[in-house]
């Protein structure tokens, strides 16, 4: 590389690129939990298929940061085991709204 040549990305330019990227997923993933609860409690409409988008994202992410080993195993396992707790969680409270539906 001559020096002539400008670096148009370097390590900053990726961290910056990388936290505007958490906030996106952040606000979608919020966006979608919200978007949920409206559905269900407003609506009285059944939105498993937000619920699905939003663990499948977050399975996603999860595989990716502990293939790339960016968190510890001790954290990836626990992060793992929180995440089937929710899910375990959601997906009971959505077979007591298919069970029991309002009138």
């Amino acid at each position: 590389m001559s020096s002539d040549q400008t670096v148009n990305r370097d390590e900053r330019t990726v961290a910056v690129e990388n936290a505007g990227y958490k906030w996106a997923y952040h606000f979608l993933a919020y966006g979608l939990l919200l978007d949920w609860f409206y559905r269900v409690y407003v609506l009285h409409e059944k939105a498993g298929d937000l619920i699905a988008l939003m663990l499948v994202s977050i399975t996603i992410v999860s595989v990716n940061l502990i293939r790339r080993k960016a968190v510890e195993p001790f954290s990836a396992r626990r992060f793992l085991i929180n995440g089937a707790i929710i899910a375990f969680i959601i997906s009971m409270q959505q077979l007591f709204m298919v069970l029991f539906p309002r009138p």
